[in-house]
C-alpha cells in the first residue's frame, strides 16, 4: 500500500502493512484496513498512521470465518471471502462477501458484522435498520437511505461484479441485490446485458 499527501509528489510505500489488504476506509480520525481470512482463519483489522514514518497497529478483534468459530478450515474449499469496510450509523462494520468456488465465482452471500473497537468484539447484524449498501470490486461501499429513495430496497445490498479477468469470458453476470431478511439474491438487470466486458461496472451517487 502507499499514500501520497498534498503538495508532495512522492508515494509513500507503508511497508508495515502485511499482504493480502482487501479495503480500506477512514474512521474517527483512523486508517482501518481488513486482511483477508485466506491466510488465516480470522478477518484481521488493522489501523494504521500515514506520515513519513507510516505505522501499523493490529487490532485484537478477530472475526472467524463466516461469522462462526466452527466453521472449518477445510469447508473454504467451497468458497472464499471479499471484506468490506464500511461505516454504519456511527459505527465501523465488517461486510462480508461470499463467493463459490468456481469458474463464474458468483457470490452466494453476505453477512454485517457490528465491530465493537473498544471492547475488541463484535456482533452480527441480522439488519441494517431499513438502510441500503451499494459495493463492488471497483469502488468503497455507499450507504443510501431507502426513504429518500422510494425505489430503493430496504436492509439490502447491491452487488457488481468483481474486476477478475473472466469478466472478458462471461461478462458481468455476478450482480444482483442481496435481501437480507430473506437470506436471497435477486437480479436488478438481465445477465445477459453486458458481454465480454473488460471492466466491471461502478455505482456512482450525485453531490
Amino acid at each position: 500500500m502507499q499514500h501520497r499527501s498534498p503538495g508532495n509528489d512522492a508515494w509513500t510505500v507503508i511497508s508495515c502493512l502485511p499482504r493480502g489488504l482487501q479495503d480500506i476506509t477512514y474512521f474517527e480520525g483512523k486508517f482501518y484496513t481488513v486482511r483477508s481470512p485466506i491466510a488465516d482463519n480470522y478477518s484481521l483489522i488493522y489501523t494504521f498512521e500515514v506520515g513519513t514514518d507510516p505505522k501499523a497497529t493490529k487490532i485484537e478483534l478477530q472475526v472467524p470465518w463466516k461469522g462462526d468459530p466452527n466453521y472449518a478450515i477445510e469447508d473454504r474449499t467451497r468458497n472464499f471471502s471479499i471484506n468490506y469496510l464500511v461505516v454504519l450509523f456511527g459505527k465501523l462494520h465488517l461486510v462480508e462477501r461470499f463467493l463459490e468456488m468456481s469458474e463464474h465465482r458468483l457470490t452466494t452471500e453476505f453477512v454485517v458484522h457490528k465491530l465493537d473497537l473498544e471492547g475488541n468484539n463484535y456482533s452480527t447484524c441480522p439488519h441494517i435498520n431499513g438502510h441500503a449498501i451499494f459495493l463492488g470490486g471497483s469502488c468503497s461501499p455507499v450507504i443510501i437511505d431507502p426513504s429518500q429513495f422510494p425505489n430503493c430496497m430496504k436492509d439490502a445490498i447491491y452487488f457488481t461484479d468483481l474486476p477478475y479477468g473472466h469478466l472478458d469470458l462471461y461478462g458481468a453476470e455476478d450482480h444482483g441485490i442481496f435481501d437480507m431478511i430473506g437470506n436471497s439474491i435477486m437480479p436488478y438487470y438481465p445477465r445477459d446485458v453486458f458481454h465480454h466486458t473488460l471492466a466491471a461496472p461502478i455505482w456512482f451517487t450525485p453531490n
